[in-house]
């Protein structure tokens, strides 16, 4: 058996050095008690960071809550409050007025298909135009010169106006596109209310093609193009003869 040392041989460890800790170290190497020295190693954080524990027969702070004159176990909360800002409930009520469903998610299922194929959610009677002015804002404008009308589908680029007279016209969606760019008469120059001009031989009156249209001029060179039969030697007959008048006048 051993031999009990003589009082006053044995030294005790200093404390710890982290400020306002008085427990011992606990080995020769750390200058810090065993919680502390175990908090940086295995936590890898500073040791002045680990909150002190409440001793036996101790009282603590009182719970930070209103209304509450519980001691405080953690996180400056008592166990009651503690335990009730940890809980986060599976289950809880859809939050769509009048649903009484409960969901996992932030909607029921009902409420979660409507949201992605209207942008809402509504329990009863359907809000028909409501939906209707949701999906008319998310249409992109029409890409016709000066129209400020929306397009008829999120992949359409052309207003229910334009996009009748392009089918009525027979050509594609981006040959129309372009001729409606021009806002200027092909022939005069001028800008004023501009009509199709297209081969009559192609199509009859009403009809026509991508084959067949010509340009966009105005209403006077279109009229005067049709009084005058698209007859080229009728054209510059005409075009002589009004030089010949301005020089006698």
């Amino acid at each position: 058996m051993g031999t009990i040392p003589p009082a006053g041989s044995v030294k005790p460890n200093p404390t710890c050095s982290v400020q306002g800790c008085a427990t011992p170290t606990y080995t020769s190497k750390k200058d810090m008690c065993r919680g502390h020295a175990e908090f940086e190693r295995v936590k890898g954080r500073d040791p002045k960071e680990k909150r002190e524990k409440r001793r036996n027969g101790s009282m603590a702070e009182k719970c930070l809550e209103d209304d509450c004159a519980q001691p405080v176990v953690s996180k400056d909360r008592c166990s009651a409050h503690y335990a009730s800002s940890r809980y986060v409930p599976k289950w809880r009520k859809c939050p769509t007025e009048g649903c009484e469903k409960s969901t996992k998610n932030e909607l029921c299922a009902k409420h979660l298909n409507q949201l992605k194929a209207f942008g809402i959610t509504w329990e009863g009677v359907r809000p028909t135009e409501e939906i209707r002015r949701i999906r008319e804002s998310k249409r992109p404008f029409c890409q016709i010169r000066g129209c400020e009308k929306r397009s008829t589908s999120q992949e359409s680029r052309l207003c229910r106006t334009h996009r009748s007279d392009k089918s009525r016209k027979g050509c594609s969606e981006d040959f129309y596109i372009n001729l409606m760019e021009e806002v200027k008469c092909q022939s005069c120059g001028i800008e004023e209310r501009l009509v199709t001009d297209h081969d009559h031989s192609c199509h009859p009156v009403d009809a026509m093609c991508e084959k067949c249209i010509r340009g966009r001029i105005c209403n006077g060179c279109n009229t005067s193009l049709g009084l005058l039969g698209e007859d080229v030697q009728r054209i510059l007959a005409l075009a002589e003869y009004t030089k010949k008048v301005s020089n006698v006048v």
